[in-house]
């Protein structure tokens, strides 16, 4: 029961941290315009029709659609609804129907050229337009595809229009998929830097969790209330950083006791850690200042939680060289074990170096997982230990 509860509050850690990964990796894609860019790269390739027009870039023209985008820094879509693609396509298409007014004129002369329209004019239903330029087209796979939802759809408008969002939802799946793919290797940079930046050590948080009862039933506590909150979330509100860090942060501010606040060193040196991953992802656009107060909410919650991570005189890897500091700071019910880990921690040695440098190997690629993952997790963890007996506080 031990081992579940010390996992439960260093995947609390990783939840916490990889908000951090999560929010930068996120802001990343945004100033590099990844996510626009790979939507307009999936609608070309799905409308492709070697054997008529280019439909993903007429779709991506439509003023249903590029109005979502912003012109003024060349930003795309980077989200287009089923309905705005079901209509937009089905008005592309019946656009090459020769339809509606046909305009005529009565003169030769280019100064006295009058223009009206024609006798013969026929009005189309946006079905009956969609039709025609299905049969104006060249034969081709694309073709064939229309064909058969027009010949599904029996004459019914909005039955076309279900089927047309079915096929770009089906689409826009495997799109999710392979653009989650792309992001792994920004998660994993990301994560091994906010590892380093924080000096994330998985055996020493390990460790320490595993002595001191008192700090790890206090976590245990937080978790619980955490996964409490985060259940009632939608799906789509779970993916938000920003949700995620107001649930933490106000389970934090009610549950934090003063035994768990920070060292004064600490503080400083996670400011140092805090402007660094700001200018790391510092933006010029609407986006920035919001991004950045995410980078110090969650910076900052580790701290008030009590977590045995940071950069400090006091402990490895800056005790190495900084000899006479001060032992760190320890709960009282754990003073004699938790002072000898931190002596053995804090004398360099090829052990002790190549332990410190795994751990941050191991937190980076844990973090890389994201928030939403570990979140989850958290939950399963959570849902498992309330399942037996809960340990009494000491």
């Amino acid at each position: 029961m031990k081992i579940l509860s010390v996992l439960i509050a260093l995947v609390l850690l990783y939840a916490v941290i990889s908000l951090l990964v999560s929010t930068i990796v996120e802001a990343i894609s945004h100033k590099l315009k990844l996510r626009g860019k790979m939507l307009k790269k999936a609608i070309l390739q799905m409308l492709d029709d070697p054997e008529n027009k280019q439909y993903g870039a007429l779709l991506l023209e439509h003023r249903m659609v590029s109005i979502m985008g912003s012109k003024e820094n060349g930003r795309p879509a980077q989200y287009l609804d089923k309905n705005v693609f079901s209509e937009a396509l089905i008005d592309i298409i019946g656009q090459q129907a020769e339809v509606g007014f046909p305009i005529s004129t009565d003169s030769t002369d280019a100064s006295k050229k009058e223009f009206k329209t024609s006798e013969t004019e026929k009005e189309f239903s946006a079905l009956d337009a969609f039709k025609e330029g299905v049969k104006e087209m060249n034969q081709s796979e694309f073709k064939g595809i229309m064909q058969s939802m027009y010949s599904k759809a029996d004459g019914d408008y909005e039955k076309l229009k279900k089927l047309m969002e079915d096929w770009y939802n089906n689409y826009m799946d495997r799109v999710s998929g392979w653009y989650k793919t792309g992001q792994r290797s920004y998660f994993r940079i990301v994560g091994f830097a906010v590892a380093l930046f924080l000096n994330v050590d998985t055996f020493q948080v390990f460790k320490v969790i595993s002595i001191d009862d008192e700090l790890r039933l206090e976590l245990n506590d937080i978790a619980d209330n955490v996964v409490v909150d985060y259940a009632q979330l939608s799906a789509e509100e779970k993916q938000s950083a920003n949700k995620l860090i107001q649930i933490v942060r106000n389970t934090v501010v009610a549950d934090t006791t003063e035994n768990m606040a920070p060292t004064t060193d600490k503080e400083q040196l996670m400011q140092i850690s805090k402007k660094q991953l700001e200018k790391l992802i510092a933006k010029h656009d609407s986006t920035s200042s919001h991004t950045i107060k995410q980078l110090k909410n969650v910076a900052s919650l580790t701290e008030e939680m009590g977590f045995p991570i940071g950069w400090s005189k006091k402990e490895a890897p800056l005790a190495w060289f900084y000899r006479g500091c001060q032992k760190p700071e320890v709960t009282q019910a754990a003073t004699s074990s938790l002072t000898s880990l931190h002596a053995k921690r804090n004398k360099p040695s090829f052990k002790t170096v190549s332990i410190y440098l795994f751990g941050l190997l191991i937190s980076g690629f844990a973090l890389s997982f994201g928030a939403p993952f570990w979140f989850d997790t958290l939950s399963k963890l959570v849902t498992m230990r309330n399942s037996g007996k809960k340990p009494k506080k000491t």
